[in-house]
């Protein structure tokens, strides 16, 4: 992310989550999840909410339903501000 790579940078959170997933640790896969949304953000910020879910879902699957539910509320205010998604 220092080098303003914002594609390079969310493909690879995105690759550290499915590992993560992979190995079962669900809290940290959404902590990557989430990473790749806040850096997916600067390139496409429709395909950001797509991470943000994965994040959202990860974060339920493990009781995290307050961090999950603050990851809702941003998606819902995106949603609000912007009615193209």
């Amino acid at each position: 992310r220092i080098c303003e790579k914002w594609q390079e940078s969310c493909d690879a959170y995105a690759k550290a989550a499915d590992i993560q997933v992979r190995l079962g640790c669900p809290e940290e896969a959404a902590s990557y999840a989430s990473e790749a949304a806040e850096t997916m953000v600067k390139v496409n910020p429709a395909d950001a909410i797509t991470f943000y879910r994965n994040a959202i879902s990860l974060l339920c699957e493990v009781g995290k339903f307050g961090t999950a539910g603050r990851i809702q509320r941003k998606l819902a205010e995106w949603y609000e501000e912007d009615r193209n998604f």
